[in-house]
């Protein structure tokens, strides 16, 4: 228990330290105090649209350091970020490639490019 405080008392001062000398960029969300993954996800899904209403080319990069996309069934995550969040463009289809288990290809980028990616999940 008096490790949890310390870690407390410590991380408490250096997120104070970090905020007072502005060493985060202002888009930094997570563990900042009134922002979350929750709304860096608001403010994502608003740039995306925001920019495809003006006509402007969107392109997003998503880096997956801890492979947490690895664990999660690919078809039903990629379903559900188009159902819940209402991306009406044709972003991303799943579809398994060839029989391979350990491929996924993705379909219907804006001007029907392809990539294969490399899952370790078992697809069968």
């Amino acid at each position: 228990m008096p490790s949890k405080i310390i870690a407390h008392i410590i991380f408490s001062n250096v997120i104070k330290f970090i905020e007072s000398n502005n060493l985060l960029n202002v888009n930094q969300h997570g563990f900042m105090k009134g922002r979350s993954c929750e709304t860096q996800l608001l403010e994502f899904v608003h740039n995306i649209h925001s920019n495809l209403e003006h006509r402007k080319q969107v392109d997003a990069i998503f880096l997956d350091f801890a492979k947490a996309f690895d664990r999660v069934p690919h078809s039903r995550l990629l379903t559900r970020l188009t159902e819940i969040y209402k991306i009406r463009i044709p972003l991303i289809q799943y579809e398994p490639r060839n029989n391979t288990r350990n491929l996924l290809y993705y379909v219907r980028y804006p001007i029907h490019r392809r990539q294969i990616t490399q899952s370790h999940l078992d697809l069968t």
